[in-house]
Order: structure tokens, then sequence, then C-alpha cells
């Protein structure tokens, strides 16, 4: 086992390896040529990013989220801002995050660099199926299905599957 990212210090600090600062990092998504490792740090609140291109540098930077917001925001990357990030996914460019505290399950489109909120509502308390958004209370773990995407509620113990996202 060795050091790739991140030193003992919980921080934001972008930089090479053990020179950038992670902050309870949880969710990892590898890209499909498996030289970008995105990471969700949970208690920062940002998605971050590892390009191992140069595989005896990794270069951790910030893809998306603005540090330790108190609230979810859509938008382009830069400004959009998460509450506690548990586990992610990445399908055909789009990074699925699931936003625990916030409720919700965040979609980061790599392309067009945007945050949108597919599933869950701001601010409600209990998971109630239905059409989307739907609800889901504190999401934790995601996996793609032929059949959707599939998500946890830690809370609430169960799964639930949303179908037509895209």
């Amino acid at each position: 086992m060795s050091w790739v990212a991140g030193s003992t210090s919980s921080g934001v600090a972008n930089g090479i390896g053990r020179a950038a600062d992670l902050s309870d990092p949880h969710g990892l998504a590898w890209d499909g040529a498996h030289k970008l490792l995105y990471v969700a740090d949970n208690d920062s609140g940002l998605v971050r990013k590892i390009d191992f291109t140069d595989a005896a540098m990794p270069n951790v930077t910030r893809l998306a989220g603005t540090p330790y917001p108190s609230m979810a925001q859509d938008g382009p990357f830069i400004s959009a801002s998460f509450g506690a990030i548990g586990n992610m996914v990445l399908v055909n460019d789009v990074l699925w995050v699931a936003d625990n505290s916030t409720h919700l399950i965040r979609r980061l489109d790599l392309g067009s660099a945007m945050v949108t909120s597919p599933v869950g509502k701001k601010g409600f308390p209990l998971t109630k199926p239905g059409p989307l958004p739907a609800f889901i209370h504190s999401p934790w773990g995601l996996a793609l299905t032929p059949r959707g995407l599939v998500m946890t509620s830690w809370e609430e113990n169960c799964v639930l599957l949303a179908t037509g996202l895209q």
C-alpha cells in the first residue's frame, strides 16, 4: 500500500499527492480511462478530482462545490454547493452524487460543468417514493443498473430505484 493523496490534516488545499488536503473522503469513482479519480470530500462538501496522468505526481483539485457550505445549490461547478456527500457513480460523463445531509441525488454533467438535483427535494425529512424528483431521506449508496439508478436511504433502511434519469 502506498499513500496517493491527502495529508493527515483536514482541509481543502489542492496540490500534488500528500501536499493536498482532504476532509473526510468517502465515495470514489474512476473515469473510463483510469486517469481521473473523483472523490466525495464529505466534510468540506466538495467533489475533488485526482488526475493520475502523471502517476508519480497525482494532482488533487476541486471539481465542484464551495468549501463548507450550509445548503445545496445547483448551478455551475464552481458555484454549486453540496452538503455531506457520500457515494458516487460515474456513467457516460455524468457523475451521480449522494448528497446525504441535503436529501438530494446530485447530477454533475462533466461536459457542461453543471450541477442539478433530479432526485429529492430540499428540506423534506422522510423518504416518499413517487414521480421524480420524489423525496429521499439521507441518500448514501448509489449504483447504476439496466433499470435505472439505485440508491439507499441509510436513515430509513431502504433501497430505492429511480428510472428515467439521463
